[in-house]
């Protein structure tokens, strides 16, 4: 990589996440702003983080002669993958495949390499790792992209997985583009009731009472209010109040991991095997609960996330109305 002089700022620039159509325009478009303005220098990592992890960095000088004509060109000529999430790399230990967070080198790589700031193209994943490198430190925005219609139509043809945590149960359903798989589908007993009620004996272990307010624990969840900390800064935090007293829950929500690994293990059975699974979809009100630890277990797979992921049900049912109303 070149060195470059210190009255210009460097820009780092990378994709990742899948593929998408206009991945080069987007490059092409932040070097052509970056030498307008004549104050920075962009590069680009290869492969998304890779390029800053691997040794030697794969990292290229972007210029207007390299962008030249890239725009109306396939692809992405930084490459781009879906599996270097630097908070779950994946690495061998004692011949063992595993996945280590690598976000604290990374940001430590990018700022030695004087970098002033990095721009990340990609989708909801990408930017959930741009969010927690942002948290510990990285000046780091983030440029959305999305396959939305090309990946509709993709998932009419391909083997999807739809994961429903309810409020009852653990939905599973596994699809080859809109017709079901019965045989790898099924509801599995262990729902957010589960996770509700774990929550609330964990609570009244903390207040010396039983409290089994179920509804107000799940509105403390979805909706996060602000909290003052002990030096007099605010910031929101999923927590209770009852009382005068404000009860936190994360530390509470760790205590229901074995529940929600139990649905998890329960959903790989029925599933079978993962390998011929090309999208993963996260629906239902649950979702948030559910989905570090569905991460966790998926480590090398985007995860998909519904945006009204409580109303998933109704707006799929009624798109299935539409669907059977234009077949007549």
């Amino acid at each position: 990589m070149n060195e470059v002089g210190n009255t210009m700022k460097k820009l780092l620039l990378l994709t990742s996440g899948g593929d998408c159509p206009g991945l080069n325009g987007v490059i092409r478009a932040v070097v052509k702003a970056a030498e307008h303005d004549g104050n920075w220098q962009v590069y680009g990592s290869r492969r998304a983080y890779c390029g800053v992890l691997e040794k030697p960095n794969d990292i290229i000088h972007l210029t207007s002669e390299v962008v030249a004509g890239i725009h109306v060109r396939g692809g992405a000529i930084l490459e781009t993958v879906n599996k270097g999430n630097p908070t779950a790399f994946p690495a061998e230990i004692a011949g063992e495949q595993v996945f280590i967070d690598r976000s604290d080198e990374l940001i430590s790589i990018i700022k030695q390499l004087g970098f002033d700031a990095v721009i990340n193209i990609g989708g909801d994943g990408s930017h959930r790792v741009s969010q927690h490198l942002f948290e510990h430190g990285l000046n780091i925005v983030g440029v959305p992209k999305t396959i939305d219609n090309d990946l509709y139509e993709d998932m009419l043809e391909e083997y999807n997985l739809i994961i429903d945590p309810g409020y009852l149960t653990f939905d599973v359903l596994t699809t080859k583009g809109l017709s079901p798989i019965d045989q790898r589908s099924d509801a599995i007993p262990g729902g957010m009731s589960k996770i509700l009620n774990a929550l609330a004996k964990s609570i009244s272990q903390q207040i010396d009472r039983t409290y089994d307010d179920l509804s107000a624990i799940d509105n403390a969840i979805r909706k996060p209010r602000k909290i003052k900390n002990p030096d007099g800064t605010s910031e929101r935090k999923r927590a209770l109040k009852i009382g005068k007293q404000i009860i936190e829950l994360d530390e509470h929500i760790k205590k229901t991991t074995p529940v929600i690994e139990n649905s998890i293990t329960a959903m790989k059975n029925i599933v079978k095997t993962y390998d011929n699974i090309e999208n993963i979809i996260l629906v239902g009100g649950a979702e948030n609960i559910f989905l570090k630890r569905i991460e966790k277990h998926l480590v090398d797979r985007e995860i998909l996330k519904a945006d009204n992921s409580l109303f998933s049900n109704a707006i799929g049912f009624f798109y299935v109305g539409v669907l059977h109303a234009l077949r007549k």
